[in-house]
């Protein structure tokens, strides 16, 4: 069993020129250990008593109990990597041709605004409390992008400049799992309470729910106009993703390096393909059928990358972080409620 797969991945040999297929019997191991859980939480999801819970929520977590119930062993070692990488990278491409500039425009540019400013304000504000917290700062900012932007699929996103450990994603992912769904339940109990119209309790929903499956069961609640405008405003959102990920990496060079040898981060390749495929879903009518295709498949990949990155997590180093990234994360989901509510109604 390794007793630190991570380390043990970092040291591996690199391949050779022309060690494809050494590189495929390296890897395939590993990448079918992952690609099974994945495929397990899917089915676990058919369950009625956990079928609201995303599946990237359930791989994560039955990668993690893999971990420390069998063991992840050095053959696995390689196609978790790819998993937590290439893979990783590739869904977040896919992600980008579920949204498209007409949809952004349709929201009105005040909406527009109105969620980037959510969203820049929420990021920014949690990243500075997690410093008054003592939270280490890739934590933090983990917990920030989940927060402000699309939960799982942004804190993966994030991490790819970030650089946390998979335990830090592990426990971004499961604080941001657990506001999310209480933010999912609150929600429908609050529009009975406020004086919202569907569309603006859509917007509130849209603007503050973590990921996208919980703001489709909040939002709903308040009939189609309201489900609706939660969509579109979610997607707004997810939109920031990529500037997001600019932004951040810039930020991180900045901080770990001297000044004297600080240079322009060069732009991830994926974040231009995540904005190539908002492009191309622009310029092209895309049927709703291949759409929905590229959505499984984005879901899948980053299924596979979760289940991946629980294989990597130790029980014992989720505990060692101790409850103050907990009560960073719920303070973070109480302000972008608080925020987007506020900038709602003024």
């Amino acid at each position: 069993m390794c007793q630190s797969l991570s380390d043990e991945c970092h040291a591996a040999e690199p391949l050779q020129a022309g060690g494809a297929k050494q590189w495929l019997a390296r890897t395939w191991r590993g990448l079918l250990l992952a690609i099974g859980i994945a495929l397990a939480a899917y089915l676990l999801r058919s369950a009625s008593y956990i079928s609201a819970i995303s599946p990237l929520i359930t791989a994560v977590i039955l990668g993690a109990i893999w971990r420390n119930l069998i063991g992840t062993h050095q053959w696995a070692c390689d196609g978790i990597q790819f998993a937590t990488r290439p893979l990783l990278r590739f869904a977040i491409v896919l992600l980008g041709f579920q949204i498209t500039l007409a949809q952004l425009l349709s929201i009105g540019t005040g909406r527009l605004a109105l969620t980037i400013a959510i969203v820049t304000i929420t990021f920014v504000v949690t990243c500075w409390i997690g410093r008054r917290l003592c939270v280490d700062m890739k934590l933090a900012e983990l917990i920030a992008a989940g927060t402000s932007i699309c939960g799982a699929s942004a804190i993966l996103a994030a991490n790819t400049v970030t650089k946390a450990s998979d335990a830090d994603v592990t426990y971004a992912v499961s604080c941001i799992t657990l506001f999310g769904t209480v933010s999912m339940l609150s929600f429908p109990f609050a529009l009975s309470i406020l004086a919202l119209t569907p569309e603006h309790y859509g917007i509130w929903v849209g603007a503050s729910v973590h990921e996208v499956g919980q703001v489709v069961a909040a939002s709903y609640q308040g009939g189609e106009a309201a489900g609706d405008a939660a969509v579109i405003t979610k997607m707004a959102r997810v939109l920031v993703l990529g500037p997001m990920i600019f932004a951040l990496g810039i930020f991180v060079k900045r901080s770990s390096a001297a000044p004297a040898t600080v240079k322009l981060t060069p732009i991830p390749w994926f974040v231009i393909g995540f904005c190539l495929a908002i492009a191309l879903a622009s310029a092209i009518e895309i049927s709703q059928a291949v759409k929905i295709t590229l959505s499984f498949f984005a879901s899948l990949l980053l299924t596979i990358a979760l289940a991946a990155i629980g294989l990597q997590t130790q029980f014992s180093e989720l505990r060692a972080r101790g409850i103050r990234p907990l009560v960073l994360a719920a303070t973070s989901t109480l302000l972008i409620t608080m925020f987007s509510y506020l900038l709602l109604v003024l």
